[in-house]
C-alpha cells in the first residue's frame, strides 16, 4: 500500500508558467502567500515595482474569502454554516453568491458537479484519514443523505437549507477568488503604464493580464510523468484551471483513490484522470476543470454550454492521451504542441 499526498506547496503538479522572457524594460514582482491549502500568489510584468498596496490588496482578497470557504476551520462562514440547524437562514451575501454559483454548476452538470458533496468528502478524508477506504455501507449512507438535501437561493442573503446540508465549496472557490482579484485590481492597473501585465495564480487557477492584448504560454505538466505534456497561449483577460487525481491520493492494490468525488457512486471520480479548462472567468474554469474530471469525454456538451475548452487526459495502458472538448478556444504553441 503506497499513500501520496501532493500540495502546490510542494510541487507544481498540473499548470506551470513557461518562461515568457519580459519585454524590454520589463522585470517580473511577484508575492505568495499560502491559501486555500496551496500557494497562492500574482506576478507583475512591470517598468518599476509596483505599490505595496497592491500587492497588499491582493493578499487581502486571498485571505478574506479563504476565511469564509474553509470546509474544515472551524471559524470560517461555511464551517458555521454547514451545522446550521435552521432551514432558512441568513447568509454573508458574498458566501451566498458563491453557493449559487455552485449550485449552478449543479444544474449544469445534471449533479455530475455538487457542492452537496459534503458528506463524502468528511467520510474519506482525503489527506486528513490517512489510508482509508470507507465500508460500502457508509459510502451509501452518505449518498442516501445527499439526496436527501437541497439548497435553495432566496435572496442575495437568505437560503434555505432542507436536510441540513453540507456544502463544499472546493471546485469553485479558487476560481471565484481569481475573478475577484482580476476585477478588484484591473482598475488600477489599467491607469498605471508602468505595469504592463499580470498572472494571478491560485494554486492551478489561473487568469491573466497584458496590456498590449497578448497571450501567456501555459505549460501543462504530465499527470504521470515528469515535464510538459501539452502548451498553449492563454490570451489576455482569460482564465485556466486544472483538476485531478494527481494531488491528493494513495494507492491501495495498485488502485488510485483521489480526492475528487463522483456523487452518483460515491468513490472518486474516474472519468478522466486530469482535465485543463480555458474560459473567461475563473469560476468556470475552475468548475469545469473538476466536472470534466467526474464525467469524462461528456464535458464536450457543458463546456460548449458555458463557452469553454477542455483538455482532458485519460490513462491508456501505460500512456497519457488527451484531446480536445468544448468551443476552440486557444492556440498550441508548437506543432509538436497541438492537439
Amino acid at each position: 500500500m503506497r499513500y501520496f499526498y501532493r500540495t502546490i506547496a510542494i510541487v507544481l503538479l498540473m499548470l506551470a508558467f513557461l518562461s515568457q522572457g519580459c519585454s524590454k524594460g520589463e522585470k517580473v514582482y511577484s508575492r505568495e502567500w499560502v491559501y486555500f491549502g496551496t500557494v497562492v500568489g500574482i506576478k507583475f510584468y512591470a517598468t518599476q515595482r509596483p505599490p505595496d498596496k497592491l500587492f497588499d490588496t491582493v493578499k487581502r482578497t486571498y485571505a478574506y474569502w479563504d476565511s469564509l470557504t474553509d470546509f474544515y476551520d472551524r471559524n470560517s462562514a461555511l464551517y458555521k454554516l454547514n451545522r446550521e440547524i435552521e432551514e432558512t437562514v441568513v447568509v454573508d451575501s458574498n458566501l451566498a453568491k458563491l453557493i449559487c454559483e455552485a449550485l449552478r454548476w449543479k444544474k449544469l452538470t445534471h449533479s455530475k458537479l455538487t457542492p452537496l458533496i459534503g458528506p463524502l468528502v468528511r467520510l474519506w478524508g482525503i489527506g486528513k484519514k490517512g489510508k482509508y477506504i470507507p465500508d460500502k455501507y457508509k459510502i451509501d449512507s452518505a449518498l442516501s443523505y445527499i439526496e436527501t438535501c437541497y439548497v435553495k437561493c432566496i435572496s442575495d442573503t437568505i437560503m434555505v437549507l432542507h436536510g441540513r446540508p453540507v456544502i463544499d465549496l472546493s471546485a469553485y472557490a479558487k476560481g471565484w477568488v481569481v475573478d475577484r482579484i482580476y476585477h478588484e485590481i484591473l482598475p488600477i492597473v489599467r491607469e498605471r503604464k508602468d505595469i504592463r501585465g499580470f498572472i494571478i495564480d491560485a494554486g492551478r487557477n489561473l487568469r491573466v493580464w497584458r496590456r498590449d492584448g497578448g497571450t501567456y504560454k501555459i505549460g501543462i505538466s504530465n499527470p504521470r510523468g515528469k515535464g510538459i505534456i501539452k502548451v498553449f497561449e492563454l490570451p489576455s483577460g482569460m482564465s485556466c484551471a486544472s483538476a485531478g487525481d494527481y494531488e491528493q491520493f494513495f494507492i491501495v492494490d495498485g488502485k488510485r483513490y483521489h480526492h475528487i468525488f463522483d456523487p452518483m457512486t460515491g468513490y472518486p471520480a474516474s472519468g478522466a484522470i486530469a482535465a485543463t479548462a480555458i474560459c473567461v472567468d475563473g469560476i468556470d474554469a475552475d468548475a469545469l476543470s473538476t466536472a470534466a474530471v467526474v464525467i469524462g469525454r461528456d464535458c464536450d456538451d457543458v463546456a460548449k454550454r458555458v463557452g469553454c475548452e477542455v483538455i482532458l487526459f485519460e490513462e491508456v495502458g501505460k500512456k497519457v492521451v488527451s484531446s480536445l472538448y468544448g468551443t476552440r478556444i486557444v492556440r498550441f504553441a508548437s506543432r509538436e504542441g497541438e492537439l
